[in-house]
């Protein structure tokens, strides 16, 4: 994960989240090693800002790519809303073309 600023170009935004809904800060909070003197210490995300994605699809290198974020919990998969949302990523990875979510069928 990444929650600082964008870096990357080109992508094409599906969902955001309203970070006044939470605090990145505290939610965030990650152990790793400081690339300077090797020693495990805390950190924490400032979060994204004003724009937080977490869903996008984009062009790169001749391929096609999406991602999300969501589906950490097994009943996100119950949701018809959510399976929508990764067979219409898939099927943009698979073909460059997109859904129509009210048929589920290629437009």
């Amino acid at each position: 994960y990444e929650f600082g600023p964008e870096n990357v170009s080109g992508l094409n935004y599906l969902i955001a989240v309203d970070e006044n809904s939470y605090s990145p800060a505290v939610t965030w909070k990650n152990r790793d090693e400081d690339p300077k003197t090797g020693k495990m210490v805390d950190r924490s995300s400032e979060g994204m800002g004003d724009f937080h994605p977490i869903s996008w699809y984009h062009e790169f290198d001749g391929g096609r790519a999406f991602y999300t974020a969501l589906g950490h919990i097994p009943k996100a998969y119950e949701n018809q809303w959510f399976l929508d949302h990764l067979y219409g990523g898939i099927y943009y990875a698979a073909t460059g073309r997109g859904i129509d979510t009210n048929k589920n069928v290629a437009k």
